[in-house]
């Protein structure tokens, strides 16, 4: 089932009394740490303000959802977004008092802070031109949305014993760095049917490991009986007093492949019997829910050739899977962008 809106204010209700609590000076800061953490919020350095991370899930975001970023980060973060590497936006200087208020107020575009921080799976990214690409299989957004939305209220979520990230790529260039990640999937499509090879025990650090095949094949509708299969042995045999070797790419080195990816498929056949169908039926209900852009108005608008044009689209644009369409990119300096921008 797709968590709803009923959901999210009931964890924020719960948020905003123990937020309350710590404000009146009945929490200490340990004990509030990980409940502001569990929403994405970071003391800054100063230790009296606060930077707030929010997912945007496979990077997708529509018009009315970035007016409602630019007004965030204008009433709390003094004017100015940043994005990250993968595909979150940061606001600094977010004063505590107005957190909950700042939640209602993302919740009401669909966008959610819930497990940008934690130990918990973190914001599922994707290759930013998914959806586009003129290589890839097919658009790989709506299986982001789908595990997204499934770990938001999964009871293993925020207790897992590291940071637990996914990527998952449709394009040639590897744009999402799979290899990189705790789960890392390839869009694929055998004898017509849709699907991934599944990689697991990625991550960089002082530490940097690939990922390790799993699986060369499943389809698109096992996509969350193997995720949560994955994190279920994560969250049982994962380290958990040294937490420098708590990411899951030094479990699959201290298990060893093969024990690793046994002990996953034994819990895919524990997860099927469970929930298989419940799981399939969400990965269908994100599937179906999704809507692709509409395409532009097709007429023609005559534009006087100037060379600074010509290089712009040159230098900044690419071709789509679409004929006639050309992706733009848009450069930020230091990842910043103000609201008015």
């Amino acid at each position: 089932m797709r968590p709803t809106r009923e959901q999210h204010l009931s964890a924020l209700a719960g948020h905003q009394s123990r937020t309350d609590r710590f404000i009146r000076g009945e929490l200490k800061a340990e004990e509030w740490r990980p409940i502001r953490l569990s929403y994405g919020l970071y003391y800054q350095l100063d230790h009296t303000s606060h930077m707030q991370r929010i997912k945007i899930p496979g990077g997708l975001l529509s018009a009315d959802q970035l007016a409602c970023l630019a007004d965030v980060a204008d009433r709390y973060g003094r004017g100015i977004a940043h994005v990250t590497t993968r595909q979150d936006i940061q606001i600094h200087w977010v004063p505590v008092e107005g957190i909950i208020e700042m939640y209602e107020h993302l919740l009401g575009a669909g966008i959610t802070t819930r497990g940008a921080c934690a130990d918990s799976v973190r914001n599922v990214t994707a290759c930013p031109f998914a959806g586009t690409a003129p290589t890839e299989p097919f658009d790989v957004s709506p299986y982001c949305i789908a595990i997204h939305e499934y770990f938001l209220f999964n009871p293993l979520n925020l207790t897992l014993p590291r940071k637990f990230k996914i990527a998952v790529e449709g394009c040639v260039n590897d744009c999402a760095q799979a290899p990189v990640n705790d789960i890392g999937l390839y869009a694929k499509v055998r004898d017509g049917a849709r699907g991934f090879s599944l990689h697991a025990g990625g991550g960089l650090g002082a530490q940097p490991f690939l990922a390790k095949p799993i699986r060369d094949f499943i389809p698109d509708r096992d996509l969350l009986v193997w995720c949560e299969a994955i994190v279920r042995v994560q969250h049982r045999f994962g380290e958990r007093k040294n937490r420098n070797k708590a990411r899951m790419k030094y479990l699959v080195q201290k298990m060893g492949l093969e024990r690793f990816r046994a002990a996953v498929e034994t819990e895919v056949e524990h997860v099927d019997g469970e929930r298989g169908a419940e799981l399939r039926t969400q990965v269908d209900e994100a599937l179906a829910a999704y809507r692709s852009p509409q395409a532009p108005d097709t007429r023609r608008v005559a534009v006087t050739p100037r060379a600074d044009f010509a290089h712009w689209q040159r230098t900044n644009t690419r071709a789509q899977r679409q004929p006639g369409y050309r992706a733009a990119v848009v450069k930020l300096p230091l990842g910043d962008i103000g609201a008015d921008q």
